[in-house]
């Protein structure tokens, strides 16, 4: 009895902010601390029953000095404080567990200043801020993380002064600065981070003459570029990415003309030229693409010409032909497609004895799994 109440003693101080940095808490009066401030155990080690990922998204709690709880379990990795107020004491508290890999701070508020004891973490390997206010100098410290190997800055408002900083992360291979308005230096930056694998720059003003950069970007294999600027010259300036395995560029300037330089891309296993001005000349140019397995069509002006060189392309898994000029007289070609497993045929002219026949050969016909979309 004497024991039980004096784990809940510890846990009170914890909680309170009071306790010492000597006294010690079980796992269970520490979960219950994890509780009391919203949080939630979504992860445990199997055989020790120890917290692996703890999530604090629908709490109320300010988060503060109170989370040098977490350092009680001792293989804690992941950390969810999406949408949380975040204040300085609760930095240092993060910085305390050094086992963490992995934060993920969506939409959370945080700061004006970070302390410098965060960019300690030994092991931490994915940042996402996405959504979430950032200023600049925040970024300095983020810098300092040794093993830092993916981070998300969509809509944050950083500028060319915080990519300075980040282009100094030794470890980063995955970089998404959607909604992120860079100019002047920025797209010099770019191109010298040269471990980068992933980049994601949809959702800007970002043009042809921006993506030279990334052409000194030789170790690339995947790149968004949706909702830009970007057009048929842009492209031309990546065939140089060798080991380019997805490329997305909905929604931009490209045309025909970009499909050319795309086909000499033999490694692309994803591509997104959906809702641009591609025609049935520009789906010739894709039909030497073997490796191809993800090809999205969506709202391009083919026709039933393309089917024939889509249903070509053994590897396909997923594609998307809705909202295309593609009838019914051409639908019987996806027949030839054995490895599908996703289509969307969302908008096209199909009465319900079509859909229905559809839906017959591939769900029960052939009995491939995928999803059917209208």
């Amino acid at each position: 009895m004497h024991g039980r109440w004096l784990s809940i003693s510890l846990a009170f101080c914890v909680l309170t902010g009071i306790a010492s940095a000597t006294e010690k808490l079980t796992i269970e009066d520490a979960i219950s601390v994890v509780e009391s401030l919203g949080g939630t155990i979504t992860e445990r080690d199997p055989e020790t029953g120890c917290p692996i990922a703890i999530s604090f998204e629908d709490s109320t709690e300010v988060m503060d000095r109170r989370l040098k709880v977490l350092v009680s379990f001792p293989l804690l990795e992941t950390l969810n404080l999406r949408t949380a107020v975040v204040n300085e004491d609760a930095l240092h508290a993060i910085a305390r567990i050094k086992t963490l890999r992995s934060i993920d701070f969506r939409k959370a508020v945080f700061p004006p200043h970070w302390p410098d004891d965060f960019g300690t973490l030994p092991q931490l390997e994915s940042l996402d801020f996405s959504e979430s206010k950032l200023i600049d100098d925040q970024l300095v410290v983020l810098a300092r993380l040794p093993k830092l190997k993916e981070l998300s800055l969509f809509t944050t408002g950083v500028t060319d002064v915080g990519l300075s900083s980040i282009s100094k992360m030794p470890a980063l291979e995955t970089l998404d600065l959607s909604q992120c308005w860079l100019i002047n230096d920025a797209w010099h930056m770019l191109g010298e981070m040269k471990n980068l694998q992933s980049l994601h720059l949809r959702n800007n003003s970002y043009g042809d003459a921006d993506l030279i950069h990334l052409a000194r970007l030789f170790n690339l294999r995947s790149l968004n570029l949706s909702t830009t600027q970007v057009s048929d010259e842009g492209i031309k300036s990546l065939h140089v990415l060798e080991r380019l395995e997805c490329l997305r560029v909905s929604h931009t300037e490209i045309s025909d003309k970009a499909l050319t330089w795309l086909a000499k891309h033999q490694s692309l296993k994803e591509l997104d030229i959906s809702c641009n001005q591609i025609t049935d000349a520009g789906v010739l140019e894709l039909k030497d693409l073997n490796g191809l397995q993800d090809l999205n069509l969506f709202d391009t002006p083919i026709t039933d010409k393309s089917m024939p060189i889509i249903c070509d392309l053994e590897s396909l898994e997923v594609l998307s032909i809705g909202s295309t000029k593609i009838t019914a007289a051409s639908i019987h070609h996806l027949r030839g497609l054995k490895n599908l497993r996703s289509l969307g045929i969302s908008g096209l002219k199909l009465s319900p004895a079509q859909k229905d026949e559809i839906l017959t050969y591939f769900r029960r016909g052939t009995g491939v799994s995928f999803w059917l979309g209208w």
